[in-house]
């Protein structure tokens, strides 16, 4: 079945574009050039109020510091950030009611000592992170598509908050400035390593097909054509290596796109925006991978459109957010051959919502 493209409305969450920024830096009284600082604001919290700056996407992090640079590193920068940036909010917040009415929209249970946020037991966010030491004993846990964070400090003292799981809150962009930021990175000039030399797996480990290829089976990812499969053969010698032959069109695009078979192709890529905005570019396959390769898990999939033609996708799943990016190409059978010397058109789509992934095919 051919792909088909479907263009998706995303709601802003507790967004952190330009504007926003700008925003919350004249709310606190403080120039916008403010960069990778740390500065004392005793009316908004005893503890430090960090800004950091992303020289690639021009982003800017802006909260209360909680968490050392050792402790975002293991915990996952996002998590980090994104509660950094609640506690400034909510240490911002003028009332209760503000801070309540908030909290119900974007589904966020806070609670101290067990106590509900609003109750007459906890009614001040400020005075509960002023008193949080740092760093204090951090738990995080993830069920059923809700994150629920735990401090303790002060022997006795927890401080529970529980949100969803979700890209927008999290990382505090809608899907316009979520675009942006992987298309900054995509062109970022970081150097690009190319694919290490792949070692062949035992020969015993692998399954032998009808058609005698030898596959290395993995995961697939919510329809049985994304899967993490690869494929090999014998040489003449009675040898295990690679496929890759036009005779197998399908198999072996997916080692291609695997970066396993020694080629790392180029594509000429649009990236299809939020708004219509299709920029275009070209983009080595090792970058991709480069780019996603620490947060996102990779499917492939392939498929024959007719006698000429194999469609080919991409897909880089992020599992702890339930969202994705995906790359789509169409190559023509008889020039997988000489793939290595052909520039390779494709669509990119980025942050696409998990539960929208079989709505595309």
């Amino acid at each position: 079945m051919r792909l088909k493209f479907i263009f998706l409305l995303f709601v802003t969450f507790m967004g952190l574009n330009a504007q926003a920024q700008k925003q919350i830096l004249a709310d606190l009284k403080l120039p916008e050039s403010l960069c990778d600082t740390a500065l004392d604001i005793p009316t908004i919290s005893a503890k430090k109020i960090i800004i950091e700056c992303d020289p690639i996407t021009q982003s800017k992090h802006i909260g209360i510091s909680l968490f050392s640079p050792e402790t975002k590193q293991m915990i996952g920068r996002p998590i980090c950030e994104f509660l950094e940036r609640l506690a400034l909010q909510l240490c911002m917040s003028q009332s209760v009611i503000e801070t309540t009415t908030y909290l119900e929209r974007e589904k966020i249970n806070l609670t101290f000592n067990g106590k509900p946020y609003g109750s007459s037991q906890f009614r001040s966010i400020k005075k509960v992170i002023d008193a949080a030491l740092i760093p204090s004993d951090f738990q995080l846990t993830n069920v059923k598509k809700r994150f629920h964070a735990v401090f303790y400090f002060n022997l006795f003292d927890r401080l529970e908050i529980e949100f969803p799981a979700s890209r927008e809150l999290i990382f505090g962009t809608d899907k316009k400035a979520a675009d942006k930021e992987v298309y900054a990175t995509l062109l970022s000039e970081t150097e690009v390593v190319g694919f290490p030399p792949h070692n062949l797996p035992p020969i015993e480990s692998l399954q032998q097909d009808s058609t005698g290829l030898y596959v290395s089976q993995g995961k697939s990812f919510m329809i049985d054509i994304l899967n993490e499969n690869k494929y090999y053969t014998l040489n003449n010698n009675n040898k295990l290596e690679v496929l890759f032959s036009q005779k197998f069109p399908e198999e072996s695009i997916r080692n291609l796109m695997w970066g396993i078979t020694g080629v790392d192709p180029t594509f000429y890529v649009t990236h299809r925006m939020y708004g219509g905005y299709t920029p275009s570019f070209d983009l080595r396959l090792s970058k991709l991978f480069q780019t996603f390769g620490d947060d996102f898990t990779p499917y492939i999939g392939t498929q024959i459109l007719d006698e000429q033609t194999l469609q080919c996708v991409i897909v880089f799943h992020n599992h702890t957010f339930n969202y994705l990016h995906m790359i789509v190409c169409s190559i023509p059978i008889r020039e997988i051959d000489s793939i290595a010397t052909k520039t390779i058109k494709a669509d990119f789509f980025s942050n696409i919502p998990q539960h929208n992934l079989k709505k595309l095919f």
